[in-house]
């Protein structure tokens, strides 16, 4: 077992995190995939990339620029194939384009997602 020192604010949201379950690789390769819209996505993908770690790695996914109102089939949407992936950052601004989470963690095999939540009511 090893002990590493955090600073006290760290450290308490680390326990936070932990007190729900999260795992945290230390040392170890982080695969993301910001799946984006436009440039505000692409700004903040290319942001994470820069101060990553050097064993991260960031790919990046265009939304498809037109979806219908209601996406009964998110696959038919996406590439065949996509990087394997442990978190899906979901940057895209439209409710057609979140739609297609499920298919971008079917296809990556992502474990977690982070995505905005909107209320349209």
């Amino acid at each position: 077992m090893f002990e590493i020192n955090l600073p006290p604010r760290a450290a308490s949201r680390l326990a936070l995190c932990q007190s729900y379950g999260m795992v945290f690789r230390i040392g170890k390769l982080m695969r993301i995939l910001a799946f984006m819209h436009d440039r505000y996505g692409m700004r903040i993908a290319e942001n994470i990339s820069a101060r990553a770690p050097t064993d991260w790695v960031v790919d990046q996914l265009a939304a498809p620029r037109i979806l219908p109102p209601i996406i009964d089939d998110p696959l038919g949407f996406l590439p065949a194939k996509l990087p394997a992936s442990d978190l899906i950052l979901h940057l895209a601004e439209t409710a057609q384009a979140a739609q297609l989470i499920p298919g971008l963690v079917t296809l990556s095999g992502a474990k977690v997602v982070i995505a905005p939540v909107d209320n349209e009511a």
